[in-house]
């Protein structure tokens, strides 16, 4: 029987050498067990002997979780006193519980505390590089209800929380990152790409620079943060409102800025921080220059610059002297009527144009300017120049009615006084005409009288009284003529009032 050949043999070996290789890669590509000793946890709030239970549980349960390789309690304290090393009570200073990972020639140890704050039970747990001294991970965990839930429930979520935080599914030479942001739910970025949501672990990460961001609604971090091969980090972003920077000059220097018509920035040149990300209103002011005003859009994380020139200028303001416009009439009640609706106009030599009613109160740039105030067809227009400089200015205005009004007022006064005419004599008239019927029955009725009287006399017989007939008869005839005077005076007044009445309507 002939040898085999070594080719024959390495065919009849291949199968073995692919198991081989494949259970060293599926040893290698293992999640990494730590080898960790757990300090009993510190009581706050709670009983001694309740916390001590309360550790022993939290050891089985990060044995539990696969990522764990947890001394035993009492190899612990034989190990510690060997050592002659006294502790007294629970440790959960980075100071003491190193000085025990040491003794104890473990790579990690686990420290915390479990406290009860009113009805919340409060579970904190951190993991500790004995070689480092730096804290690589922690984790918190609340439990509302009663302490038997909190072996039942609160324990193993947080065993749970601190083997995701060690996890890793990189490989050989990539890095883990474990990212928490200060409210949880936060979407994860690392380097653009969007990874999740906090607190997570980011694997598989090449080592050098990374850039991570954390954003939740409006709020955002964002930290940069440097790998090694094989490394396992955790980072801490706090999350605050979205926001940028801005460089904000001015020509000439020193103006003030606000932000949003409220915020004062200070005063140029000057860099603001921490502007929240969006579109914002700013203003500069200088006294001898005119406001400018301004809006920007502010990119979250980056800085945004800005220069304005300052325009010099003042404020003017132009009002209307009232006063003035009714000394300007020699009919003053008449200019006391409704308010003038007048409107200014101000222009430049190189066209600009400025207008609005009055009051009127704008920026004006600094040089000549020519004012028109315009109050409709019944004043005149006036026209004045301006001077504007840096020093606030105001004028008033002199409205001076014009010849139309003027015209027209001497109409309504004219109207008016026939008015009064009319109305005069035609109430006299009237009276007249009561006057001339009254005097007219009373000359009738004492004629009337005056003849019955003379009848009467001319049958009186003998014994009468002639003297009393006489009398009265001369009465009578006294009664007519005065009444038929007083008659005969109505008729010519009402006959002069009716025809002044009638020649008024022809004025």
């Amino acid at each position: 029987m002939r040898d085999p050949k070594p080719s024959q043999i390495f065919v009849c070996l291949r199968p073995f050498v692919w198991l081989v290789l494949l259970l060293n890669l599926v040893a290698t590509s293992e999640a990494k067990t730590w080898n960790v000793a757990v300090n009993d946890l510190a009581a706050r709030g709670i009983d001694t002997a309740q916390a001590s239970i309360i550790s022993d549980r939290f050891r089985t349960e990060l044995m539990n979780t696969g990522r764990f390789r947890v001394m035993e309690r009492g190899q612990m304290n034989q190990i510690l006193k060997e050592q002659a090393f006294a502790q007294s009570g629970a440790c959960d200073q980075s100071e003491c519980a190193l000085e025990i990972g040491k003794l104890l020639a473990v790579d990690h140890m686990v420290v915390g505390a479990v406290g009860k704050l009113g009805a919340v039970f409060v579970l904190q747990a951190r993991v500790l590089d004995v070689g480092t001294g730096e804290i690589v991970f922690s984790a918190n965990q609340d439990f509302d209800g009663k302490i038997e839930g909190v072996l039942t429930q609160g324990l193993p979520k947080l065993a749970e929380r601190l083997a995701a935080v060690t996890r890793t599914d990189s490989a050989p030479g990539k890095a883990d990152l474990y990212v928490h942001a200060s409210d949880s739910g936060a979407e994860v970025t690392v380097d653009g790409v969007k990874r999740g949501v906090s607190p997570m672990n980011v694997s598989g990460l090449s080592a050098g620079d990374h850039r991570v961001e954390v954003r939740k609604g409006k709020l955002y971090g964002m930290v940069a943060v440097e790998l090694r091969p094989d490394d396992v980090r955790r980072v801490e972003i706090p999350l605050e409102i979205e926001s940028g920077s801005l460089k904000l000059f001015s020509d000439p220097a020193g103006a003030e800025v606000l932000l949003d018509g409220s915020k004062p920035l200070g005063k140029t040149p000057l860099k603001a921080e921490k502007i929240a990300s969006g579109r914002h209103l700013l203003e500069w002011k200088q006294p001898g220059y005119l406001p400018q005003v301004c809006t920007l859009e502010v990119q979250t994380n980056t800085t945004v610059s800005k220069s304005v020139a300052m325009v010099p200028g003042g404020f003017l303001t132009v009002g209307l002297d009232t006063a003035g416009a009714a000394k300007d009439t020699s009919r003053q009640d008449d200019s006391k009527g409704s308010p003038i609706a007048a409107f200014a106009k101000l222009t430049t030599e190189s066209g600009a144009t400025i207008e609005g009613p009055i009051p009127l109160a704008t920026w004006l740039r600094a040089g000549s300017w020519q004012l028109v105030v315009e109050g409709g067809p019944d004043w005149e227009v006036a026209r004045e120049p301006i001077l504007m400089g840096a020093s606030p200015l105001h004028r008033s205005i002199v409205l001076a009615h014009s010849k139309r009004w003027n015209d027209s007022m001497d109409l309504v006064h004219h109207q008016e006084t026939m008015g009064w005419v009319r109305t005069l004599t035609g109430a006299g008239a009237l009276g007249a005409v009561a006057v001339a019927v009254y005097s007219h029955l009373a000359a009738s009725s004492a004629e009337a009288s005056a003849n019955q009287e003379k009848q009467a006399y001319g049958t009186m017989g003998p014994g009468s009284d002639f003297e009393a007939s006489k009398a009265r008869y001369r009465s009578d005839v006294k009664r007519n003529q005065t009444a038929s005077q007083a008659a005969l005076i109505a008729d010519i007044t009402f006959g002069l009032l009716a025809t002044v009445f009638g020649v008024s309507y022809a004025f």
